[in-house]
């Protein structure tokens, strides 16, 4: 092992390492590969062979492998039930699942009870023709509308579709020592694979052979670049994650070939059990469909009750007698008008409505119901990068031998600069010069900032490579994959993307995460990145990890190794490496022991505080800082470099010092507003961020999150780097061994101000009595935040009423997504994962498109209120003919096809229209509504069945008989008519006047009597529509805004004049046109509601806490 300098205490590595391990424990992963434990590879290729004896294996040469016979494998095939990645919602995703639960839609069950209802109607009595047309039609429509939504979840899917595209469908298996093509599922553990260039690992792979395999991991390491894979047995106590001979299922040959050995399948693999863990349905439901529930279990038992009552009452007046039509009259017929069947379609159509309206925003919903949770939103959760900000992370300063210099200025500046290492010392040496002063270091500094970057430069972005040419320009061995690492997934997202013009006219893409993006933009400006890179080797790379905080490449010159070997004999050969480290600057110079000032030179107090100072001014610019380090050492030619939980066998300090590059990601141009938005609608927000405390809280003052604050102090920070207790300064001296020593112990909340800055390795300390006190804030960014953190912060924001909403972007996101009331994948970096437990991907993340969604999911609520209050209004008036025909045998005012008429066509496209009905006052100036409220509550049941209802029911029932009392019909006339009357057939009948009608004169006069209430129903619910539009403020004062409504209305009127007047047609439904009198009585039903509903109003706006008014308020 190195020995280390001893000249300052700083943290080693392999403290560092058991700091990752322990905070690991929680994680997702972590919890999985303890479940389900890997060992293979540690594994020899003897102990492979004995472990897996029906493979035959061949440890001499495991090209020869002869694999499994095909009577082994079939016989395994037949014992493995689960070879296959199943999630639980991917069997409802399956086409016919999917479309069968359509129709267990709570509202849909409505219809079913009404054609069921219907279809018993007929069977007990033939003669009821209409009845049966009227459960057909109901079928009819539940079918349309199940379809409907069907179409639109798998659009919904497809548009977020996950992990299915990385599993392949066929494979190369060795099977008797011979190569077939096997589809994928049909595997099993212990066959033998063989993997290509541009295949797709279809399983856990141990590698038995690999032949300059290079495999990209990008959805498990959210890395573009590929990684190489060998054969060798991983040393004891290195993690399936960290080792190089285990490949994983759904990754991507992007080079080379390789054999491996099937070690596990299905939903045993890594990706298997990742879409397991993130794809579980959650177990609360969601509050709009709790309150369908609830709505359809009040109106379903209102309509039992309803029509029990008439059955009985059916009963003791025919004394007991004719069960069954009593039955079929009073009970069934009492059911079928008591069932709202056009309020499902309604309610339906308004989600699907507000669900495409929030997909031009670039906001998707998984399910529908979600929309309102969505408007729920009381806390709102957010990644800083590119949803607070422009996501164009470029290089502003550089500091370097003590001082500050812009990155224009350095650009402006350059000249034609040759930069070569030369062996003098332990230090690079330059030839040529870029700024006097700086010329020496800031060309070393490029150098590192190229070399260690994962970023990658294409050829052309009009000429893509193909997969197996995307390899970087230098070469990378033996790359070490922590789980910590596995973040981001596959997908390279645009903003990832930068275009580069170069004087050839060619322009080429880099591809990487916006940081070594940013930083390899900066360094091509003053070099070739291609060139600098061409000339090294990089041997070994520990990758950035939110736990470690650095990123690392021990490199040597190229060809070095090659003339070390040609020099010197035996196993004595000895070469110079070179350890080049980018992270974050608190963290990095924790691990150096010099830093260049004109030369190097020992870090001492006085330059620690220099370089203090410095950081903090570019932190509270909100810029993100990166510092860079390098030192030289000497080992053996093939040293094998390795880090394991305990220790590493490279320098881990005595690094020196390069200096800092300062980072700049602009705010969107509209998030002051967007903020000021959610701050008025009673959104607290909630900014996580990776960034120093200093420059989290700069930002977030830039986008005025502390408007309205007397100023707060970020927590374990105390806006420094260091602790200003004599007590901690000790501790975080730079002598310290413990990079934690930056924290403080104890937890100060500011209790005056909007805006708290808490520090992520804070989060477990603080105290319910804590987070009661910060949840009473209107803002807070959490800085330097895992995602293990993010989920605490998650599940302590819900221990009240709080309804959180959530964004993540990568796999170790997605307990975070999962636990969030409203979990919101960022498609724009996001991951298949994050998308799998996210309940709405976002293509369009940006805050104001959030709040914007909000407004309107808050508006969906308050329209739903409305729709249910003017659909449910018209089911007395339709069962006052039911009762009247079936307590006193008046002829029926409304048929069955009428009533369907009108719940299908006059009803819907109004109910539909107010859906498009702006707020009577702005939803995003008042706090959200309790997530306990009720949709549909006992004052809205009570307006809508007793007052609207009774009073439309008025005008109906003096409509009705004004048509007989026109003709001489008086209530004697009509009692115990229904069933022998007033038909194309019936026997002629004498009045009480004397006077005799015939058939043909009473069908007229029935005809016309069912259309007058047809009519009043429709025109008054016409007026009764814009009186919904509000339910407080007058109509008067809301005004027209609502163009739709207007429309609605005029095809309500239109399907009316169709039914009533249009020959055929209304001999369908029995109805003729009456005479022009009855149209007083809609109008004077819609004059009589105007009158109500506006002093309703008037009382609500001047009394609302009196008890009769709360009667009243809906």
């Amino acid at each position: 092992m190195i020995q280390r300098k001893k000249k300052h205490k700083f943290s080693t590595g392999g403290h560092q390492i058991r700091d990752i391990s322990e905070a690991f424990q929680q994680d997702l992963l972590r919890d999985m590969e303890l479940k389900f434990p890997f060992r293979e590879q540690h594994m020899t290729m003897d102990q492979l062979m004995d472990i897996y004896p029906l493979s035959r294996i061949d440890p001499e040469d495991p090209t020869r492998s002869l694999g499994l016979n095909d009577d082994e494998a079939e016989i395994r095939l037949k014992g493995t039930s689960e070879r296959n990645i199943i999630c639980p919602t991917t069997r409802s995703r399956s086409r016919w699942r999917l479309f069968l639960r359509q129709f267990k839609n709570t509202f849909r069950i409505l219809l079913m009870v009404a054609a069921i209802a219907c279809f018993f109607i007929f069977a007990l009595d033939r003669t009821r023709s209409d009845e049966l047309v009227m459960a057909i039609i109901l079928v009819g429509v539940l079918i349309i509308m199940s379809i409907i939504h069907f179409v639109e979840e798998i659009n919904t899917y497809n548009q977020i579709s996950g992990f299915q595209a990385m599993i392949p469908m066929e494979c190369t298996v060795v099977r008797g020592g011979r190569k077939i093509s096997l589809a994928a599922s049909d595997l099993i553990v212990g066959d033998l694979v063989w993997i290509s260039t541009g295949d797709r690992v279809p399983a856990d792979l141990r590698m038995l052979h690999s032949d300059e395999l290079q495999i990209e991991t990008s959805w498990l390491s959210g890395e573009v670049e590929p990684l190489s894979y060998t054969a060798d047995a991983a040393p004891e106590g290195v993690g399936v994650f960290e080792s190089q001979n285990i490949v994983f299922n759904g990754c991507s040959v992007t080079s080379g070939r390789g054999l491996g050995l099937i070690v596990r399948i299905g939903n045993h693999t890594v990706l298997g059990n990742l879409v397991e863990l993130t794809s579980k349905e959650k177990v609360k439901k969601a509050p709009l469909d709790i309150e369908h529930r609830r709505c359809v279990i009040l109106i379903t038992s209102a309509a039992f009750i309803i029509s029990f009552v008439t059955f009985v009452i059916g009963l003791a007046l025919n004394g007991f007698s004719h069960i069954t039509s009593t039955f079929v009259n009073g009970f069934l017929v009492s059911l079928v008008a008591c069932v709202p069947q056009g309020l499902p379609v309604t309610l339906s159509s308004q989600l699907l409505i507000v669900a495409r309206r929030l997909s031009k925003f670039g906001i998707y919903l998984k399910k529908l119901d979600i929309a309102d949770s969505l408007g729920l939103t009381s806390i709102l959760m957010v990644d800083k990068t590119g949803v607070l900000t422009e996501n164009n992370l470029r290089v502003t300063d550089i500091w370097i031998n003590g001082e500050g210099v812009k990155s224009s200025d350095l650009i402006a500046s350059k000249k034609e600069t040759t930069i070569t290492p030369k062996s003098s010392g332990t230090r690079f040496e330059i030839e040529g010069s870029l700024i006097p002063g700086l010329h020496d270091h800031v060309a070393i500094m490029i150098i590192v900032m190229s070399v260690c970057d994962k970023a990658q430069i294409q050829s052309s972005i009009h000429e893509p490579q193909p997969r197996s040419e995307r390899t970087p320009s230098f070469r990378r061995k033996n790359i070490s994959l922590n789980p910590a690492d596995l973040i981001t997934p596959s997908k390279v997202a645009p903003a990832d993307q930068y275009v580069l013009k170069h004087k050839d006219l060619k322009e080429r893409a880099i591809i990487g995460k916006p940081i070594d993006v940013a930083l390899i933009k900066f360094a091509e400006e003053l070099t070739s990145v291609e060139q600098l890179r061409g000339d090294y080797e990089v041997v070994y790379e520990v990758p950035f990890s939110s736990n470690r905080r650095y990123h690392l490449v021990i490199v040597v010159e190229a060809g070095s190794r090659q003339a070390a070997r040609s020099t010197a004999s035996g196993e004595d050969a000895r070469c110079k490496y070179i350890i080049m480290v980018k992270g974050a600057p608190e963290e990095l110079i924790l691990h150096c022991s010099t830093i260049v000032l004109d030369g190097e030179v020992d870090l001492d107090d006085e330059k620690m505080l220099e370089f203090e100072k410095t950081f903090l001014a570019y932190c509270n610019e909100g810029k993100s800082c990166l510092a860079f380090a390098m030192l030289e050492f000497e080992d053996f030619v093939d040293a094998q470099f390795t880090m394991d939980a305990t220790n590493s066998n490279f320098p881990e300090e005595g690094w020196c010092f390069l200096g800092m590059a300062a980072l700049y990601d602009p705010p969107l141009p509209k998030i002051r507003d967007a903020v000021k938005a959610a701050d008025k609608a009673g959104i607290r927000l909630m900014m996580i961020s990776g960034d120093h405390a200093v420059t989290a809280e700069a930002a977030a003052r830039q986008m005025q999150f502390d408007f309205g604050d007397v100023g707060a102090a970020p927590h374990g920070s105390e806006n420094s780097l260091f602790s200003d207790k004599p007590e901690d300064i000790e501790k975080s001296s730079p002598r310290s061994s413990s990079p934690s020593s930056f924290s403080t112990s104890s937890i100060r909340i500011d209790p005056i101000a909007n805006l708290e800055v808490i520090r992520g390795d804070t989060v477990k300390e603080l105290s319910k009595a804590d987070w009661a006190r910060l949840l009473t804030r209107k803002r807070v960014v959490f800085a330097r935040t895992t995602p293990t953190q993010k989920m605490k912060i998650v599940r302590n924001c819900q221990l009240g009423e709080s309804v959180v909403a959530a964004t993540g972007d990568g796999v170790m996101d997605a307990p975070a997504l999962k636990q969030a009331d409203v979990g919101i994948a960022l498609e724009a970096v996001g991951s298949v994962f994050a998308k799998e437990a996210a309940d709405v991907v976002a293509k369009k993340p940006q805050l104001p498109n959030l709040v914007l969604a909000i407004s309107h999911a808050r508006l969906l609520f308050d329209n739903l209120k409305k729709t249910i209050a003017y659909s449910l209004s018209h089911l007395l008036p339709e069962m006052f003919p039911v009762w009247f025909t079936f307590i006193f045998g008046f002829p029926i005012g409304l048929n069955s096809l009428q009533i369907l008429t009108i719940d299908l066509l006059s009803e819907i496209p109004p109910a539909i229209a107010l859906v498009f009905e702006p707020a009577e006052r702005d939803v995003m100036s008042r706090a959200p509504r309790r997530p306990n409220a009720h949709l549909a509550t006992k004052a809205l049941f009570a307006y809508a069945y007793i007052f609207a209802g009774g009073i439309i029911s008025l005008g109906c029932i003096l409509s009705y008989f004004t048509v007989y009392w026109s003709y001489g019909v008086s209530f004697g006339d009509l009692h115990n008519t229904a069933h022998t009357y007033w038909q194309k057939t019936s026997p002629t009948l004498t009045l009480h006047t004397g006077k005799i009608l015939n058939a043909a004169e009473q069908y007229q006069i029935y005809s016309e009597a069912s259309a007058a209430w047809h009519i009043t129903l429709v025109v008054a619910q016409c007026f009764h529509l814009w009186m919904c539009t509000t339910r407080r403020i007058s109509m008067f004062k809301h005004g027209l805004q609502n163009w739709t409504l207007v429309a609605a209305c005029a095809f309500a009127f239109l399907t009316l004049f169709v039914t009533i007047y249009v020959p055929g047609i209304n001999d369908i439904l029995h109805v003729r046109g009456p005479a022009w009198y009855i149209w007083i009585f809609p109008i004077a039903t819609g004059i009589v509601l105007l009158v109500f509903n506006e002093t309703r109003k008037y009382f609500i706006r001047k009394t609302p806490k009196e008890t009769w008014v709360r009667m009243l308020k809906w």
